[in-house]
């Protein structure tokens, strides 16, 4: 397949061949005309490689792509963003592909029962802390467990999401992210989003090419920097439960057109982090516990390792 970008006058068509960042990058000025066309092979993920690129197109046709003119840059860079955001989606849908194949023999009687008996969170906890040698934590565990959990519920009314969000403090080499990667490991893959940078429109990319894909989803980044460019996407969905932006299309044939992209949840968030601080409005949507210290940690710890 291929990708077609649009900006300004740019009309940019990149076809991947092997990696997705990976491929043959054909680019021409719609105000100059086809003659002045320049293709060749890029790495859209590569700073040096773009720039080679960019450089090589103005060298040899500067009336088309002027050395002080940033659109080309900036094209590519929002091309390699597109790019990069449909192979994340094309790589959940295979892996949520995969797991409805492994889950097709599920006994779900059997499944409905273990869930209906007491005490189930308990359960759940305890094993993923055995399977993953987690020494104490269980509190926390829980917590991250029943914020991720919630995202299952259905809201009580209309733009009243029933979910729990989640700020996990902690010093660096703590464990923040052992504990919450323990809980997400005995979830369904489709229930988790697990991500650890993204642009800012990013997550309505991905629910454009698939709807269903934050519906009902614990969002798992694996810092808060992963989150610093979703925060004005992030504070509708977890106040209400979507969230929309308007955008305009650029084609490379026909007028521009306006079209609105939404996301549909809810979702819950949990954010493991040593800051103590995020944005404000989007904190105050959020439960914060500190993951302290404790006696006897780190040798019991080791020990676990060890083991």
């Amino acid at each position: 397949m291929s990708f077609e970008y649009d900006l300004g006058t740019l009309a940019l068509e990149f076809s991947p061949d092997g990696e997705p960042s990976r491929g043959r990058l054909t680019i021409l000025n719609t105000d100059v005309g086809d003659d002045q066309t320049f293709g060749a092979r890029v790495d859209l993920d590569s700073v040096k490689s773009v720039s080679s690129f960019v450089m090589e197109a103005q060298a040899l046709f500067p009336e088309a792509f002027p050395e002080d003119d940033l659109t080309l840059r900036r094209a590519m860079n929002e091309l390699g963003i597109r790019v990069a955001d449909d192979a994340r989606v094309r790589e959940a849908k295979a892996e949520e592909g995969e797991a409805a194949e492994e889950n097709a023999g599920v006994d779900t009687e059997e499944a409905e029962k273990l869930i209906a008996d007491e005490g189930v969170l308990e359960r759940y906890v305890e094993d993923m802390a055995q399977v993953h040698n987690v020494y104490g934590d269980r509190a926390e565990m829980k917590l991250v467990a029943l914020g991720a959990l919630s995202a299952r519920l259905e809201p009580p009314s209309i733009d009243k999401p029933a979910g729990t969000n989640v700020i996990l403090i902690g010093e660096s080499g703590r464990g923040k992210n052992y504990i919450a990667d323990s809980v997400s490991s005995g979830l369904p893959e489709a229930f988790v989003y697990k991500f650890e940078s993204a642009s800012a429109k990013s997550f309505y990319y991905q629910a454009d090419a698939d709807p269903e894909r934050f519906k009902h989803t614990w969002v798992y980044p694996n810092e808060a920097e992963a989150t610093d460019h979703l925060v004005e996407t992030l504070r509708p969905l977890l106040s209400k439960g979507s969230a929309s932006h308007k955008t305009v299309d650029t084609p490379s044939e026909g007028p521009s057109t306006f079209r609105e992209l939404g996301i549909v949840g809810p979702i819950t968030v949990t954010i493991p982090t040593t800051r103590n601080k995020l944005d404000g409005q989007f904190q105050t949507r959020m439960l914060i516990t500190e993951l302290e210290d404790f006696e006897g940690r780190v040798p019991e710890h080791s020990a676990q390792v060890s083991n």
